[in-house]
């Protein structure tokens, strides 16, 4: 194994860590947060840190690019990811959060899809056995909560949002992929915090934070740097693993939920 491939592999993996337990983070936080104000504080404090840390670097970065497609790209990444945080809450509201990872793992299917047919990505024999676990693990799951699914059931409410959601961050990450060969990691997870942070601004409730427990305070925290450090371990190691390796990583992020 190139120690390119070994050093993208090791960041899936702390990456999948941080998503794995931030569920369980989020669960808590919107009984008392709306996910729109949720939203907001984790793009704007996201945006504030990666511009203490490297904004310079960035614009420089920004400043480089001509490309129309780039900058195309960059709204739908930033509108993408918007879109997944808070479609993700609203059903996480609803759902626990092992079932809501659970549906979230419609996100490796459509990524493998998108690394084979946009990106001309191969796809092998051990990566099917990969994808025949996943089918057989959803099955199992999902066949202990066949009589919850009824039309119109706070549960298939649930489950809608987070496919939603599930397409959204399909969408982020795809077009994230497209965008690294143009643009570093912190440059384009600044744009999307930035995006999202001047979408949500109007509908947010930015004062509820001084009314919050020294608990959520933290919890916000830690929520909040872990989209940034997780955002960049992700798209640093989407440089040297395929997308559809990575696709299949995220899957195993309920076992993380679960054992958490």
């Amino acid at each position: 194994m190139s120690p390119n491939r070994r050093l993208g592999l090791s960041l899936m993996a702390f990456t999948l860590l941080m998503w794995g337990s931030l569920p369980l983070q989020l669960k808590i936080l919107i009984t008392k947060v709306d996910p729109v104000t949720l939203t907001w504080y984790r793009f704007t404090g996201a945006m504030i840190f990666l511009a203490a840390i490297g904004g310079r670097s960035s614009i420089r970065n920004l400043r480089a690019v001509s490309s129309r497609r780039v900058w195309i790209l960059l709204l739908i990444c930033g509108t993408a990811l918007t879109a997944n945080y808070l479609l993700y809450l609203k059903g996480l509201d609803i759902l626990t959060p092992s079932t809501a990872q659970i549906v979230m793992q419609t996100v490796p299917f459509m990524v493998l899809g998108g690394g084979i047919l946009i990106f001309g990505e191969s796809f092998g024999g051990k990566q099917w056995w990969g994808i025949a676990f996943l089918v057989a693990g959803s099955i199992l799951f999902f066949n202990q909560r066949f009589d919850q699914i009824e039309i119109g059931s706070s549960f298939v409410t649930g489950i809608g949002f987070i496919l939603l959601s599930a397409i959204a961050w399909s969408i982020f990450l795809l077009a994230q992929k497209a965008l690294l060969g143009a643009l570093n990691s912190r440059a384009i997870m600044f744009c999307c915090y930035l995006t999202g942070s001047i979408l949500l601004a109007p509908l947010a409730s930015a004062g509820l934070i001084f009314s919050l427990p020294t608990m959520f305070l933290i919890l916000i925290c830690s929520a909040t740097l872990i989209a940034v450090v997780s955002y960049l371990a992700f798209s640093t190691a989407m440089r040297h693993v395929p997308a559809t390796t990575a696709g299949l990583t995220i899957a195993n992020i309920p076992l993380v939920t679960l054992l958490c």
